[in-house]
């Protein structure tokens, strides 16, 4: 009878300590939401390149800046004589602001107020003369680089994608290129599966991508398509760890 009561408390201590195991080892997960984003958009003319850049952090739009520069090609010939930037505000109207170039190849320009940039006349210095060339920041469709960052306990995740600005409809942008670049916070924590989750602008889940972790402390993903942000917006990752 002892025997027999010996044999079940030791059962009953083996399956408790399978249970503990299991539970030791159990998978984790958490949900990494968008914490900041940088968009690169470049507007293209015959002399010079401009590119805007607007940064987004903890729900803060920072204010836009410019970099102008002047393609290699023109390089030799062409400097930065002056930039005259036309503004458009609902509340003030139209009014313009104008800045030297300093005969640079490159300058960086903020927008006056963070108010908006509507079009801009650049100025070029040369041998023989003045020579300008205007941006209109609303007409064409535009290139787009934005880079997204998600901050979470276990890991972090860093995207890169690129596409272009439509102007047809509502102007909506899409993204035909994205690089995720995952780190854990530990070597401790290895992942399992990455869920990509991706939204449309009323904040519903759209579509989901999965990608098995295999179990390492870094993960790197190249995706390809045609995500319009309007309907597909690449918003937050649900990662699981072993």
């Amino acid at each position: 009878m002892k025997i027999k009561k010996l044999l079940m408390v030791s059962l009953f201590l083996l399956i408790l300590a399978s249970v503990t195991m299991g539970l030791s080892y159990a998978s984790s997960s958490e949900k990494i939401s968008i914490s900041s984003m940088k968009n690169y958009e470049t507007f293209e003319k015959k002399i010079a390149s401009i590119d805007r850049i607007t940064s987004w952090d903890k729900k803060i739009w920072n204010n836009d800046y410019y970099k102008i520069k002047i393609k290699k090609a023109y390089q030799n010939k062409y400097k930065i004589h002056s930039i005259k930037c036309k503004y458009d505000d609902y509340a003030i109207g139209t009014f313009y602001k104008t800045v030297n170039g300093k005969n640079k190849k490159t300058i960086t320009i903020y927008a006056y107020k963070n108010y908006y940039i509507k079009s801009m006349t650049v100025k070029f210095q040369t041998k023989e003369k003045i020579k300008s060339e205007s941006i209109q920041f609303m007409g064409k469709p535009y290139k787009l680089i934005r880079d997204k960052g998600f901050r979470g306990k276990k890991s972090n995740v860093k995207v890169r994608e690129k596409g272009y600005v439509s102007l047809k409809g509502q102007g909506n942008t899409y993204i035909s290129y994205q690089k995720v670049n995952i780190k854990t916070t530990s070597k401790k924590n290895k992942i399992n599966t990455i869920k990509a989750l991706y939204y449309v602008m009323d904040e519903k889940l759209s579509e989901t991508k999965t990608f098995n972790g295999k179990g390492k402390t870094t993960f790197t993903k190249v995706i390809k398509g045609n995500f319009d942000d309007m309907g597909s917006f690449l918003k937050a990752f649900k990662i699981t760890y072993n």
